[in-house]
């Protein structure tokens, strides 16, 4: 979209005064001649950019200018970063940082974006939010924020699986990882990174005790790392099931990734009709079998292993209520 790369191209020649145009088109990925035509409009808008040619020349700003962006608060800047994603910026606090921070960066290339610029700035909308499930409810989401910014510790009490199901950590948050929905938080506990998901924070008292930040720590890759291990934990039980095409097409959409891998591998290579297909899939234990098997209805059946055909039988006869009983 244009007015990203104008704000690019801006940001580019701020940073290194004196880049040619050859370097800043290899640095934004677009053609010399874009570069040429964008610093064109950069002109007739009114920022004070000009071209030096020949050795030791390249694109400046006029000594001494700033561009607007400069003047952005903290806030605004870290909504900026976010802003692609109206619902994240709202989740962590940020909505009104956000609209500042836009009013104030597109005000700074004025006429440069043209009469098009609302619709460009609409062009685009993430919504993290999966069909059949609604938002996490994390209520301790803005204190685990706050600590963030702050590098504050916390003192947190944790609802998990295993006991005891309620625990007390003190923890220093390194990072927030949004994924479809649910909001968790990457914090040094004593010496290594852990991963809690916000919304099983029943409660946040805060410290007044700041922290260094571990130098070495990068979000993408520390939670592309728990991920992996995440997953290697999981899917420990392989089963066979019966699918209809109308169970196999569910699994494709919303199966575990793991499950979607393995109806692939089987399944692609055949003629997918609508003839029922026996798929090993993986899954983490038995009773997580049963309960996504359950969730297709008539649409798969359990063939091994053996105790999860019992387990989902249990199940139904469970749910089959005599009509006596009523």
């Amino acid at each position: 979209m244009r007015a990203a790369r104008l704000l690019s191209l801006l940001f580019e020649i701020e940073a290194r005064p004196g880049a040619t145009a050859d370097e800043v088109a290899r640095q934004l990925g677009v053609s010399v001649r874009t570069v040429y035509r964008d610093v064109a409009a950069l002109q007739a808008s009114g920022v004070p950019l000009y071209g030096i040619a020949g050795r030791g020349g390249g694109l400046h700003l006029v000594e001494g200018y700033r561009s607007r962006s400069a003047t952005l608060r903290a806030d605004e800047a870290a909504a900026l970063l976010i802003g692609v994603v109206p619902v994240v910026a709202e989740q962590l606090g940020l909505a009104e940082p956000l609209d500042r921070a836009q009013r104030k960066v597109f005000a700074q290339l004025g006429d440069a974006l043209g009469s098009g610029v609302e619709v460009e700035r609409s062009q685009v909308l993430i919504d993290p939010i999966g069909w059949y499930r609604a938002p996490d409810e994390a209520p301790h989401l803005a204190a685990i924020v706050s600590a963030l910014r702050t590098h504050t510790a916390v003192t947190i009490r944790y609802r998990r699986w295993q006991e005891p199901t309620l625990v007390r950590r003190r923890v220093e948050p390194h990072g927030l990882v949004l994924k479809a929905g649910a909001w968790y938080v990457m914090a040094r506990n004593k010496r290594s990174i852990r991963t809690y998901r916000v919304n099983q924070i029943v409660g946040v008292r805060p410290s007044t005790t700041t922290f260094v930040p571990d130098a070495t720590f990068d979000l993408p890759t520390a939670w592309n790392t728990f991920v992996e291990e995440f997953r290697e934990r999981l899917n420990v039980l392989t089963a066979e099931v019966s699918l209809t095409r109308a169970g196999r097409d569910w699994l494709r959409s919303e199966g575990d990734p793991a499950v979607v891998a393995a109806i692939a591998a089987q399944v692609g290579t055949q003629s997918d009709d609508d003839r029922p297909l026996v798929v090993s899939l993986p899954f983490e234990s038995i009773e997580r079998a049963a309960s996504d098997i359950l969730r297709l209805g008539l649409e798969a059946r359990a063939v091994n292993p053996p105790e999860l055909v019992r387990r989902i039988k249990h199940i139904v006869a469970q749910l089959a209520i005599d009509s006596r009983n009523w």
